[in-house]
């Protein structure tokens, strides 16, 4: 479902799949699936998703969405691949994890950077006590929103509208899985969620949050669509020393080494990675490395305070 970047990211991707024989695609953009013709796959728009007969689905639409979509395909009997954000609220939630258990269904949550191998080398560096306790750590991300998605028009984007799931704490939650994938549960949490520019947009535009651990460091998020010059760090400093990860510049210092290793940093395979993650874990019933539990845990994790 979708046919947006992301959704035909997923479709060329799927294309790639040997297993997969027919892809149908689900979307208000007309004629989408014409660009995928000679992929080597039957590739065909439908009008619907009731009494589908696919095995598996990917929905790729606009955030406010994915839950009505995932409740309709659940109910079919489905494996889900949900793109992150799971939604832009609570709604309905427990009734699609009631829904999942009941028809016995997998439902993955595309958190893609668990599967980049920078974010493996930091969680096994951590996991290690290669920097000893950890005291404090800092994330950071920001890109500014009307130059993010070239040749599109951002005020026309989801990212802009908050009744679609926009803002840039739903959009850049990658931050906050990867965090959760790192330190583990957060203790404690409080958030500041703004629109501070002129931007012609009716979403967040900047997100700071902190959350502290009983046996973690002490963590400040900060997320923007404001940077001219896109930004993506991590910091975490401990008695031992400090890791330093710049996702941009593509490298990692680790107690004052460095190491400049691009393929940690390939996040295009991060997706195709993801994928065939889901689709092994579906055929084998093996285990998911993202669950709707991690998807659900993102999202109170940006609500104004734990409760």
């Amino acid at each position: 479902m979708g046919c947006g970047s992301i959704g035909k990211r997923h479709i060329r991707n799927l294309c790639k799949v040997r297993e997969i024989d027919y892809i149908y695609v689900f979307s208000s953009i007309k004629n989408c699936a014409k660009e995928f013709t000679g992929a080597g796959k039957t590739v065909e728009q439908v009008s619907s998703i009731d009494n589908t007969d696919a095995d598996i689905a990917l929905i790729c639409n606009n955030t406010s969405r994915h839950i009505e979509s995932a409740l309709v395909l659940a109910g079919q009997g489905i494996d889900l691949f949900i793109e992150k954000p799971l939604s832009h609220n609570l709604k309905n939630i427990d009734k699609l994890r009631t829904l999942a258990r009941k028809n016995k269904i997998k439902t993955f949550l595309a958190y893609n950077m668990r599967f980049l191998g920078a974010i493996e080398l930091v969680k096994k560096t951590v996991k290690s006590g290669a920097i000893g306790r950890l005291f404090f750590s800092r994330i950071e991300a920001g890109q500014y929103l009307p130059s993010w998605r070239p040749g599109t028009d951002y005020r026309k984007s989801y990212s802009a509208s908050s009744s679609l799931g926009g803002g840039v704490d739903l959009d850049l939650s990658h931050e906050i899985d990867y965090m959760r994938y790192i330190f583990g549960e957060p203790r404690n949490w409080q958030v500041v969620k703004a629109k501070v520019s002129k931007l012609e947009i009716s979403s967040n535009d900047i997100f700071e949050g902190i959350y502290t651990y009983n046996n973690g460091p002490v963590t400040s998020v900060h997320l923007d669509y404001l940077a001219v010059r896109p930004n993506r760090k991590l910091l975490i400093t401990g008695e031992k020393g400090a890791i330093e990860c710049d996702f941009i510049a593509k490298t990692i210092k680790i107690k004052g080494k460095v190491y400049k290793n691009r393929t940690l940093f390939d996040m295009p395979l991060t997706y195709e990675k993801e994928l065939n993650h889901f689709i092994k874990a579906v055929k084998s019933n093996g285990k998911l490395l993202t669950t709707l539990d991690d998807g659900i845990a993102a999202l109170k994790l940006i609500g104004a305070k734990n409760v």
